[in-house]
């Protein structure tokens, strides 16, 4: 990865929708040349996938949860624990070293929402929970970024 790449890269982050006219001139590259950075980082796993961030007060899903949770099995080999990942307010899930096995992000519309949430979790072999309500957001990063070569 060069320095075109890692500024492609930054770009993208901030808005995954930049064009490549706008792409080739940050980079001085041509059109085709940033397109063809893109897919190669694409192919390599580099970009796993441009999406969209929602912002959960706007889409009626204010409360934001992470539940620390010790199971009885695990995630790969229990059923239910597939179906509560596809759960689409369940955004992520982490398996962690420590006291537990895995830490979820969820969202919700209310705390009866997230209640029923959590209730659902403890009737398929969750053990123990430990539920950490997010009162505000400071920081957000979606993707890590590489050092852009040669500034320090």
């Amino acid at each position: 990865m060069d320095k075109a790449d890692a500024l492609i890269l930054r770009q993208l982050k901030k808005d995954a929708g930049t064009a490549g006219s706008r792409l080739s001139e940050m980079v001085n590259l041509s059109v085709p040349a940033v397109n063809k950075r893109i897919s190669k980082m694409k192919t390599e796993g580099v970009i796993r996938k441009a999406t969209v961030i929602t912002d959960g007060k706007a889409i009626g899903k204010p409360v934001l949860v992470f539940v620390l949770v010790t199971v009885n099995e695990l995630i790969d080999s229990n059923p239910e624990y597939q179906a509560m990942l596809e759960d689409e307010d369940v955004l992520e899930c982490y398996a962690v070293s420590g006291d537990y096995d895995y830490i979820l992000k969820i969202a919700a519309q209310d705390i009866d929402d997230f209640e029923g949430k959590l209730l659902r979790l403890r009737k398929n072999g969750v053990m123990k929970s430990q539920t950490l309500m997010c009162l505000r957001e400071y920081k957000f990063e979606a993707a890590a970024l590489p050092e852009i070569p040669g500034k320090k």
